[in-house]
């Protein structure tokens, strides 16, 4: 069986934008994989798809299911909790999630869960394992895939590892399972620097160019190299692709669907790790919503370098603190996570990266959003507060050659209520493209969503106070482009209003390129030739 964390982790970070993917199993034991059954081929397509649609045939084939990990130390840390003295404990805080799931689903996918939930009980799922095992294997043979039973349940209180006849291990459980030392590390929280200004940050000689200069370097070229090389449209349920806020996968048969998505950015992390985690948790949470989707819960998986050095370990604590306040505010929980420590070579580590995977459900996939802009004569609105921000951005890395200053904030109160708004002008038709800002912006998110559409964008002067430069490629938090239809467009920055949100028009679709008043015209064409170009070169050079 293929899909462990160490697996799942691989496509996530090893495949950048491909977003089909699922929970890990290092810590809930079901929970995670309830959902890996319903994406079923969201981890490996084709091996997946046939392990996860054959599994939920019996709670003894779940169960085999759920430890995928099949490493030595996957083992000992998915076996141990479950056979400790406080799998109790640990085994009915996970119904309260599998629930919620229920709630939501109907027909098969209800059954499914309703008939799963009690085997939680330790002696029924043994039980049930044993009598299932015949069946198990002929499932598994039947469809070709790898099976064999790795162990059974004692009441000796032991673990017993053993290895051609010979015993490698016996270890009381307890020991390991309960008992195991806890380390306090010393560590002390870094100096998160103070806030800059926009107008330290210098502007550039066109706007437009630097648009292009960005978009064609590392931080935002486009990842099609590497998703189109990867199978993403397996049984046809991929709704949306990679390349957007979010994936959407259909729950098979129904109109329901996944919507999946995973995003961190070190360099917050590194200024400010209580804030740069708790950036990259709301990130994933507004991706989901950007799509129309209910953000359920969250994966984590927690990249540092070594701990045992006090600033590190700083980092780390800070970046737990962040995702904490993060999802306690959002309502959108840590389900699943694995943590990857001493990441380094010759001494220096890697930033902090804590990055974090999203997944939220979607009442009925026809009522959902994408970027791609759609009809000439659209008006583009920015919703969220804007302050310019440039501290720790994209831009300021360019324009200065140097990142300065502490990231941009996140006020939890606005995303919940820009978040709300997004969705039910999603959901109720009054929106025909979104985009959420992050790196690089304003015009990088209003620059990819004219690529994706193929469709050119008139950019209104900015008649503010902040400079313009601070305007289309500050990394303010919070935001989000919506696409609408001029009839409405009034009525949109009415409701923003009403929630105290701030919100301008910025733009009208049309065309073949992004203009600006002052600046030459940027060609989609130039755009797109270049923002695809970096990868493939990348990769293709000696």
């Amino acid at each position: 069986l293929r899909g462990s964390a160490a697996y799942a982790t691989t496509l996530i970070f090893g495949f950048l934008l491909t977003l089909f993917w699922a929970f890990s199993t290092t810590g809930f034991l079901l929970a995670p994989f309830v959902l890996a059954l319903v994406l079923a081929y969201a981890i490996d397509p084709l091996v997946d798809r046939l392990s996860a649609g054959r599994l939920s045939r019996s709670a003894a084939i779940l169960l085999l299911g759920a430890p995928v990990a099949l490493g030595a130390v996957a083992l000992v840390v998915l076996v141990l909790p479950a056979i400790g003295r406080q799998s109790g404990e640990l085994i009915h805080q996970i119904p309260d999630f599998l629930q919620r799931l229920a709630d939501w689903l109907d027909g098969a996918g209800q059954r499914l869960l309703a008939a799963n939930i009690p085997f939680l009980d330790e002696e029924a799922v043994v039980a049930r394992l044993r009598s299932a095992e015949a069946e198990a294997e002929a499932i598994f043979k039947k469809w070709e895939l790898d099976f064999a039973v790795v162990g059974a349940t004692t009441d000796t209180g032991r673990m017993v590892v053993t290895h051609q006849g010979r015993t490698e291990a016996d270890i009381p459980v307890t020991a390991l399972a309960n008992s195991a030392p806890v380390y306090e590390r010393p560590w002390f929280p870094p100096a998160v620097p103070k806030m800059i200004l926009p107008e330290w940050v210098p502007a550039p000689e066109t706007i437009l160019g630097t648009l292009k200069t960005m978009m064609a370097g590392p931080a935002l070229c486009s990842r099609r190299w590497i998703w189109e090389q990867y199978d993403h449209m397996v049984m046809g349920d991929t709704v949306q692709r990679p390349g957007g806020n979010a994936g959407i996968v259909r729950v098979h048969g129904t109109s329901k669907g996944i919507a999946l998505t995973c995003d961190v950015t070190p360099r917050y992390v590194a200024a400010d790790p209580v804030m740069g985690a708790k950036q990259a948790v709301v990130e994933t949470w507004r991706n989901l919503i950007a799509v129309g989707a209910d953000p359920l819960a969250i994966t984590d998986n927690l990249n540092f370098a070594n701990p045992e050095r006090p600033e590190v370990m700083g980092q780390f604590v800070g970046a737990i603190k962040g995702i904490a306040e993060a999802c306690n505010v959002l309502d959108y929980p840590v389900v699943s996570g694995n943590v990857s420590l001493y990441n380094e070579t010759n001494g220096v580590g890697i930033p902090p990266t804590p990055a974090i995977g999203g997944v939220g459900i979607i009442p009925d996939v026809a009522a959902t959003a994408d970027i791609a802009l759609k009809r000439e004569g659209d008006l583009l609105i920015v919703l969220g507060r804007e302050r310019g921000h440039l501290g720790q951005s994209l831009y300021q890395e360019i324009a200065a050659g140097k990142l300065e200053g502490a990231p941009p904030p996140i006020d939890l109160a606005d995303e919940i209520k820009a978040g709300r708004l997004v969705r039910a002008l999603i959901r109720e038709g009054n929106v025909s493209a979104v985009h959420d800002t992050s790196d690089g912006g304003l015009l990088v998110a209003t620059a990819e969503m004219a690529l994706a559409g193929n469709l050119g964008v008139e950019l209104f002067p900015y008649e503010g106070k902040l400079p313009g430069h601070a305007v289309w490629f500050g990394e303010d938090q919070g935001r989000y482009v919506l696409c609408v239809d001029p009839m409405r467009a009034e009525e949109v920055l009415d409701r923003a209003r009403l929630l105290a949100l701030q919100a301008r028009i910025i733009a009208r679709t049309g065309g073949d390129a992004l203009m600006l008043k002052g600046e030459d015209p940027l060609p989609l064409d130039d755009l797109r030739a270049a923002h695809e170009a970096w990868l493939p070169d990348f990769m293709a050079a000696p």
